[in-house]
């Protein structure tokens, strides 16, 4: 069986808990496996030579969990014998035998670009062979979609496990327009949100003057702090942390700018947890929550800016292609097939089926234009605008 789908959906945890579930059982990840590992491995002792099972062997009658699998490099086809015949046939050394391998494979795989694309078939989005994934007998895909009942659903559940308790009393829903700000924001101001963050200011001021701590002085804080503190995520925190949640994953919805999961969520206890350590305090308050909404916040903005110091809505969080890439790819394209000009409409026709989230073709000229990367003139002939290289 194989589990494919969008990061974060849980699939490694579905993996670890079939684990628990069977009696006989093995889990393994495929970035850290090689095809010695899973099938068998050769060892000299003594003189002797001597086969050691790996996870297909030992997991014989029982299942093998795949976590990672398309990150197994060519360990991946030691798998074709074992899913076809439940055997393993070895010549190594001088042995020549086969081992049983009567056993389950549930592998879990994430798509080659980052995200799932319901346009292209299973073998597209993944990075693995077509023998590979002929010998899976079911294939599941799960999808991260955005739903403001489902994402309410997991963002509660994962607080109903760190928050500790019911202080705070009555909930009051909050939205947090700064962090939609972000994705909104124009890049025509280049207005870089460091010079309104709050934390930044509040630590310039708090810093400005005050000498620094000595090192070793330091270093005995970081240890007493890891050693007795262990703070706790009040439920006013939690809800903080939520409403943060829902608000940044409704706009990943409306604009598929940032890609937000319950992954981001939990970063965010940890980061919440370690402010407070920072204080020695055995709690989670609104205040630590407020600092880490900034310092997510920052971390978004800069990963959406490009190289210039403006926002590129292009680019799609730390990973993907951002504009730049895409009007240097776009240059390269025209420049091999009209060399001594072009219009709006072949600039059109160049680009065909590209994804262009939040971005056109028009703008992207003109701003090369701006840039003085193009030139744009009007045809003598038809009195239309035509684009030359400069």
């Amino acid at each position: 069986m194989l589990i494919v789908g969008d990061p974060g959906m849980g699939k490694s945890m579905l993996l670890r808990r079939t684990a628990e579930i069977a009696e006989r059982s093995i889990y393994i990840g495929g970035n850290t496996t090689t095809s010695s590992g899973l099938t068998v491995s050769v060892v000299k002792d003594g003189g002797e030579t001597t086969l050691e099972a790996g996870a297909l062997v030992l997991a014989d009658k029982g299942i093998c969990c795949l976590d990672e699998f398309d990150k197994m490099d060519r360990a991946e086809n030691a798998l074709l014998e074992c899913m076809e015949q439940q055997s393993l046939s070895v010549a190594k050394s001088g042995i020549c035998t086969t081992l049983p391998a009567r056993c389950s494979v549930i592998a879990a795989a994430n798509p080659k670009s980052g995200k799932w694309n319901a346009e292209k078939s299973v073998a597209e989005n993944l990075d693995v062979s077509a023998p590979i994934l002929s010998r899976f007998d079911l294939c599941f895909v799960l999808e991260d979609k955005a739903g403001l009942e489902k994402d309410e659903m997991l963002a509660r559940h994962v607080m109903n496990q760190r928050a500790d308790g019911n202080e705070g009393g009555k909930r009051v829903k909050r939205s947090h327009p700064g962090a939609i700000n972000i994705v909104r924001a124009s890049s025509e101001g280049n207005q870089r949100l460091e010079d309104n963050c709050e934390l930044i200011k509040r630590i310039k001021k708090m810093t400005k003057g005050v000498p620094p701590v000595p090192f070793e002085i330091f270093k005995d804080y970081i240890k007493y702090a890891r050693s007795f503190c262990n703070p706790r995520l009040r439920q006013d925190a939690a809800t903080e942390l939520q409403d943060y949640y829902m608000t940044m994953k409704h706009d990943q919805g409306k604009r598929k700018g940032i890609p937000i999961t319950t992954r981001q969520l939990e970063s965010m206890v940890r980061l919440c947890q370690a402010r407070a350590k920072a204080c020695l305090r055995p709690y989670v308050t609104v205040e630590d929550v407020n600092d880490v909404i900034q310092l997510m916040t920052l971390s978004i903005f800069h990963s959406l800016v490009n190289e210039e110091g403006a926002i590129d809505r292009g680019r799609k969080g730390v990973r993907g292609s951002s504009k730049t890439k895409t009007k240097a790819k776009l240059i390269d394209m025209l420049k091999l097939r009209h060399r001594n000009g072009f219009t709006m409409s072949d600039a059109n026709k160049v680009v065909g089926g590209w994804t262009l989230d939040n971005f056109d073709v028009k703008e992207m000229l003109y701003e090369l234009n701006h840039n003085q990367q193009l030139l744009k003139q009007k045809d003598m002939m038809t009195g239309g605008t035509i684009f030359k290289f400069v």
